[in-house]
């Protein structure tokens, strides 16, 4: 392999700490000239530097025989240099989800076997073959499709175990050493497909720039380590806002003070919106979360309780003087419950919710709370039952009439899988009240029991 763009990978894994004495370096190999390249560069510097590579293949199940063709033409080059070498064959249209196209599916499918099979044989690092253009194309890509600046910070050196050593190589240079070695490689005839966005940008917006100002790549490759800098700079200075913001954090939920958080400058909120979504434990750094969301959730001031936004992975969602970022547990199989109240003090555990409902009896309220159910005791039969709700519920509502649940939960905005966890307080047969503080509204409350001038005794019910 060229004796300089070695040099370069050498100098710039350094700069960057991609590798270490003893790491196991797992490559992902595709066959193309990229790959190629990685693979004979890391073949060549592996006993140097003291580490230790295979290689995996995914075969994508896309392109029939000559995707099949790819894989076999890995396996003869790893063959060849006495490189230990993994493979498989998935179907991505099968794997695809519905909201993706096959060339998301088919990055998401390959990053996922990665990774599992990294974890499984012990290897500390993945490497990809991604150069200085692909960083290019992706900083255009996020500027034509919606990004903030995190995302003209472009590609990485290092994200998580996965290191990209050629970053700081042109793809033109990987081909004309290719070429003056004599090293083979395969292409992929789908690069040509201009109806793809990444390669309408490669094959048709690249060249135009590069005819404007053949140095375009140097500049923005500049650009984004300029933006990278002050980007981790600014990071650290949100952390420090946000620890004056943060009231509760868990495994499920970051709970910010809302009247601090709107206090602050636009910009600022912005930033701690994406970085508590994107840097959280329990959320994912790839999550994209459109421009206008962000800025709807930057800007609402309304006092009423609601969901702001939800999504597959996560909702944000203000209660009172809360903002809530919540991970979206998927409840589709949760067990329906039921319970007994026999008594007009106490509390109950809901093992299916993780949730307790607090029971206690009063004369008289100063005032009510949106987040507590209040009950006239004289209408109430006991025993109480505490569900989840039934197909065709019903609840009488004052100024309303009778109304069914499902209508409540769409009309809230309510996801779908958490609709079954919603508690439903039931007397003789009649639902008295629904429990919609659980997903951050008012509480409803029947018509027929609800607390009057003459109420003598009321029943206070509180989700804790």
């Amino acid at each position: 392999m060229c004796e300089k763009l070695i040099q370069q990978v050498k100098s710039y894994c350094d700069e960057n700490n991609l590798i270490e004495k003893g790491d196991r370096i797992i490559l992902a190999v595709s066959g193309g000239p990229d790959s190629v390249a990685l693979l004979h560069i890391m073949n060549s510097v592996k006993n140097e530097l003291d580490f230790h590579i295979a290689v995996f293949h995914v075969e994508h199940g896309m392109r029939g025989q000559e995707s099949r063709e790819d894989q076999q033409f890995v396996k003869n080059l790893c063959k060849s240099l006495g490189v230990e070498q993994y493979t498989k064959n998935v179907n991505v249209r099968v794997e695809r989800k519905k909201e993706e196209s096959l060339e998301e599916a088919a990055r998401r499918v390959r990053y996922q076997i990665l990774i599992e099979t990294s974890n499984l044989l012990g290897f500390n690092k993945i490497a990809t073959g991604h150069t200085l253009d692909d960083n290019v194309e992706t900083i255009l890509f996020r500027m034509i499709t919606g990004t903030g600046p995190s995302g003209f910070a472009g590609i990485l050196p290092i994200s998580g175990k996965i290191i990209h050593p050629l970053l700081c190589i042109k793809k033109e240079d990987i081909l004309q050493c290719l070429k003056a070695e004599s090293i083979p490689f395969r292409i992929d005839r789908t690069n040509y497909d201009n109806h793809i966005y990444r390669n309408k940008i490669r094959n048709k917006v690249i060249p135009i720039l590069q005819s404007v100002n053949s140095n375009f790549k140097e500049h923005i490759i500049n650009l984004t380590r300029i933006i990278h800098d002050e980007d981790n700079l600014l990071k650290k200075h949100i952390e420090d806002i946000l620890n004056t913001l943060r009231l509760r954090v868990n495994e499920e939920k970051v709970i910010i003070d809302r009247a601090k958080f709107l206090a602050l400058d636009d910009a600022l909120k912005r930033r701690i919106i994406i970085h508590i979504i994107t840097s959280s434990d329990f959320f994912i750094q790839q999550t994209y979360v459109p421009f206008k969301v962000v800025d709807l959730i930057t800007k609402d001031r309304s006092s009423t309780n609601k969901i702001l936004y939800y999504n597959d992975l996560f909702l944000v969602r203000k209660e009172y003087g809360d903002l809530i970022f919540e991970k979206r547990v998927v409840r589709e199989n949760i067990k329906k419950y039921l319970y007994s109240v026999d008594r007009c003090s106490g509390d109950i555990t809901i093992d299916e919710i993780n949730r307790d409902i607090r029971f206690t009896c009063q004369e008289t309220v100063k005032f009510f709370e949106n987040n507590k159910i209040y009950i006239n005791y004289d209408k109430l039969v006991f025993p109480l039952i505490i569900r989840s709700r039934k197909k065709g519920d019903r609840i009488d509502l004052e100024n309303v009439g009778s109304k069914k649940l499902k209508k409540i939960f769409i009309d809230d905005k309510v996801p779908r899988e958490m609709r079954e966890a919603v508690p439903v307080v039931e007397s003789n047969n009649e639902i008295v009240g629904v429990f919609c503080s659980f997903y951050g509204r008012p509480n409803r409350i029947s018509r027929s029991t609800k607390v009057t001038d003459s109420t003598k005794k009321i029943l206070v019910c509180e989700l804790v």
